[in-house]
């Protein structure tokens, strides 16, 4: 499948900001192409959104219920395993983030135990060092990365 096109019936995984400032506008268009792509929504939500840790606690439970009202599972980091290669996906390149939460930097210690991090956040296309897979819109034209895409990306690190 091409970069660019949403497709049905999928897992989107989003490790980017969903806007700066905007998010009521973000959220609303993000429902709206989740219910017409009948898509599973997945954020790691990045430095700028309202749930993110460095948000104080009233600001992220102001937010909460919106977010959970789009996205199916809301994770600071996940990890996916593809046969016997794990990857963490997670909004920072590096588990050392001046701003990344506590949740996961908990993950430094075992950083040689991943094939490799993807990552959002850097809003360019900047490669950062072996390993990172760069999927901010930014490093792709602003197009998504399809899984089998990724998966190629993957494969090069």
């Amino acid at each position: 499948m091409p970069t660019g096109e949403t497709p049905t019936r999928h897992t989107f995984c989003y490790l980017t900001h969903i806007s700066v400032h905007e998010d009521t506008y973000a959220l609303e268009k993000l429902a709206e192409v989740k219910s017409a792509r009948n898509l599973t929504m997945i954020p790691t939500p990045g430095n700028h959104d309202q749930i993110h840790p460095k948000f104080q606690p009233a600001v992220q439970m102001e937010w909460m219920g919106a977010f959970q009202n789009v996205f199916d599972l809301i994770s600071l980091n996940l990890q996916i395993k593809q046969g016997k290669k794990a990857y963490l996906f997670n909004h920072y390149p590096t588990l050392m983030d001046r701003t990344a939460s506590k949740n996961a930097v908990r993950w430094a210690p075992h950083a040689n135990r991943w094939t490799g991090i993807v990552h959002g956040h850097t809003h360019s296309s900047v490669t950062l060092m072996p390993g990172h897979v760069n999927v901010a819109p930014e490093a792709h034209d602003l197009q998504i990365i399809h899984s089998s895409t990724l998966w190629d990306l993957l494969d090069q690190v």
